[in-house]
C-alpha cells in the first residue's frame, strides 16, 4: 500500500494539471463567476487524467518500446543490441514501477467527483 503513494510528487503535479485546466478553461470561456465552468474544468482535468494513466498502463506493458528502441546508441562497433535484450532490459526496470499509473487514476476520479459535486450543486 505504501508503493501506491510513495510518488507525492506525481500527485502534486496532477493537482497542480487540473487546477491549470480548470483555469485556462474559466479563462477560454471567461466564465469565472459561475459554477459551470468549474464543472467543465474539472471534468476535462479528470477525464485527460484518466486517460494519461491508460496510456501509463499501455507504456508498462511496452506498447511503445519500438518507439524508444529507434534512439538507442550504437555500441563502438556500429551495432544496436537486439530488440529482445532491449525488451527484456526495459521490463526489468518497469517491474520497480508498477504503480506508476495510481495517482494519474486517483487524482482524475477526483476531478470528475468535483465536476458531479459541482453540477449537483447548479440543479
Amino acid at each position: 500500500m505504501s508503493a501506491i503513494f510513495q510518488s507525492y510528487k506525481k500527485y502534486i503535479f496532477c493537482l497542480l494539471y487540473g487546477i491549470i485546466i480548470i483555469v485556462i478553461n474559466n479563462l477560454i470561456h471567461a466564465s469565472f463567476t459561475g459554477l459551470l465552468g468549474y464543472s467543465d474544468g474539472c471534468f476535462i482535468a479528470g477525464l485527460s487524467l484518466l486517460c494519461f494513466g491508460g496510456l501509463s498502463i499501455v507504456n508498462n506493458l511496452g506498447a511503445f518500446d519500438i518507439f524508444s528502441y529507434m534512439f538507442v546508441k550504437k555500441d563502438e562497433h556500429g551495432f544496436k543490441k537486439p530488440f529482445f535484450d532491449y525488451c527484456e532490459g526495459k521490463n526489468e526496470s518497469r517491474s520497480k514501477k508498477k504503480y506508476a499509473s495510481i495517482p494519474y487514476f486517483i487524482t482524475g476520479f477526483f476531478y470528475i467527483i468535483l465536476s458531479i459535486i459541482f453540477v449537483i450543486i447548479l440543479n
